[in-house]
């Protein structure tokens, strides 16, 4: 079947041999295992029909199998539970060969943990410095590849943030994922860019990544994935190291409404200071000291669109976005 799409890191340019693999009628995650076989192995798993497949899922090598056998594969895949699916299997080149041992597991397939499944669906998040717990089991698997994750599919989430400077931190703290990956991107969706050189791979613990040279108002893109056996939940921290340390008790602070007519209502547990309105190129078109722990905040004369809201107080800032109809 050379006539079917190569990716991944994956292609049909060595000996193979196929497998078809339909569910039980109810949506499952179905885990194949390449970690025993005694070559370097590569697995791609398609739908459709011969000479039409497209190609859902992918992998070369999986360092979960072990020394010795991190070129070995392994990918799981969601089925729906009445599609059938097409597996093969194949070595890295011409001449990997060798008898393949693959164990296939089947487990019930809970809906993704969490929405945003994709950049277009990407969850927004302040620089606030405020960790923000997610999960990526059962992810659907991103199209693209990154600079950091050549050789298997993606299982990801998106999130999102506005830059309030030119520098921005990404903090990324393993919860139950076992080994994480990360990297940030510019641009807009459906195909945003990938910053040079922001590509963080096999987190076991925290990973930082330092951003700089962003553009005040706009959005980047953050993407977290795991492989096959490593998905869970993790944390991610965004702030502004510009501002200095933030300490902004997000859990005491309230606005609403959002999306605004006139009147946008703050307020905090201590004193905010003032309140600053930006517009997305960064330039400023409202600012109110408040010296209260409510405000209000009149943007009736503001033309209609998204903005920047600063809020400052004791030194510590929040921004958050607001939409003026």
């Amino acid at each position: 079947e050379d006539s079917a799409p190569d990716g991944f890191g994956c292609d049909l340019d060595s000996k193979n041999v196929w497998y078809k693999f339909t569910g039980t009628g109810a949506p499952q995650t179905v885990t194949l295992n390449l970690c025993t076989s005694n070559y370097d192995t590569s697995v791609m798993v398609y739908t459709g029909t011969s000479g039409n497949l497209t190609l859902i899922a992918g992998n070369d090598d999986d360092a979960t199998c072990g020394a010795n056998f991190g070129s070995r594969s392994k990918v799981n895949f969601n089925s729906d539970g009445t599609t059938t699916y097409y597996i093969t299997v194949e070595g890295y080149n011409a001449f990997n060969t060798g008898i393949a041992n693959m164990s296939v597991t089947c487990v019930a397939s809970n809906p993704p943990a969490v929405a945003n499944q994709d950049c277009g669906t990407a969850l927004a998040v302040n620089l606030d410095d405020v960790a923000v717990t997610s999960d990526n089991s059962f992810g659907t698997v991103s199209p693209t590849q990154t600079s950091c994750e050549l050789f298997g599919s993606v299982q990801d989430v998106w999130f999102s943030f506005v830059a309030t400077s030119a520098t921005a931190n990404c903090i990324v703290t393993n919860g139950t994922i076992t080994s994480s990956n990360f990297t940030v991107y510019s641009g807009a969706c459906p195909a945003p860019v990938e910053i040079t050189s922001s590509c963080n791979q096999n987190i076991l613990t925290t990973a930082t990544e330092n951003l700089t040279g962003l553009t005040v108002g706009n959005t980047y893109f953050v993407q977290v994935w795991s492989n096959a056996s490593e998905q869970g939940t993790f944390t991610l921290r965004m702030n502004d190291p510009s501002l200095g340390a933030t300490t902004f008790d997000s859990s005491s602070f309230s606005s609403y409404p959002n999306p605004v007519i006139d009147v946008l209502n703050l307020s905090y547990s201590k004193n905010i200071d003032n309140v600053q309105v930006l517009n997305l190129v960064g330039q400023e078109v409202l600012t109110k000291s408040i010296n209260a722990t409510d405000a209000k905040v009149d943007m009736s004369n503001l033309a209609s669109g998204t903005y920047l809201v600063r809020v400052s107080s004791e030194n510590q800032i929040k921004t958050l976005k607001v939409i003026k109809q």
